[in-house]
């Protein structure tokens, strides 16, 4: 068992650092194999550590999933946005969003 303690941002990443190191120490990550992940629902928008500000997390051009209504109701903490990541073995290849094409979001 393991356990990290810190703010969620880099408890993520030290417990990511340790998982790899553990994974490579122990013989654990199987070689001459692909494997592939579809990654969805990034979050639209993130809070920014130094100052508290909430700011757009990844491609601010993407539609939100929900569209205005999210916008107007909800925490922007919970929007998630129409993006996704094809990953391998850890890698990023490739990314891609459905583009905000409604005028009326865009504004918002």
């Amino acid at each position: 068992v393991f356990f990290v303690c810190d703010q969620k941002d880099a408890a993520a990443k030290l417990a990511g650092f340790a998982r790899t190191k553990i994974g490579q120490d122990l013989d654990l990550i199987e070689k001459n194999a692909f494997r592939f992940c579809w990654i969805v629902d990034f979050p639209m928008f993130e809070k920014e550590e130094e100052t508290g500000k909430i700011i757009f997390s990844h491609n601010p051009f993407s539609m939100p999933q929900g569209g205005l209504k999210a916008l107007e109701e909800m925490d922007p903490l919970d929007i998630k946005a129409y993006q996704y990541d094809i990953v391998c073995n850890g890698i990023e290849l490739s990314s891609g969003a459905i583009r905000n094409h409604l005028p009326e979001v865009m504004y918002k």
